[in-house]
């Protein structure tokens, strides 16, 4: 049993949850990291993501992306590669 709480806001795509529901939070202050950002396009052929700032991968071990698939289920993808 988790004992924090947390109090936030959302934008539209985050009415789809209902008071019960176990969700993610992604906190930049507890992770001393930025945790979240935005998506602003998908090359499906080169499954290539564009995002909406640079990120600086780490120099061991996995790095992922967070998504959220088109039914609307949470997935985790492993990053293969990072664009000079």
């Amino acid at each position: 049993l988790e004992t924090q709480t947390v109090d936030f806001t959302l934008g539209s795509q985050g009415l789809r949850h209902t008071p019960g529901d176990i969700i993610e939070i992604c906190d930049n202050d507890y992770a001393g990291t930025m945790t979240g950002g935005r998506i602003l396009s998908i090359d499906a052929a080169s499954r290539t993501l564009t995002l909406d700032r640079e990120v600086t991968l780490p120099e061991t071990g996995a790095a992922t992306v967070n998504l959220i698939n088109g039914s609307g289920k949470p997935v985790s993808v492993a990053i293969t590669a990072h664009p000079a």
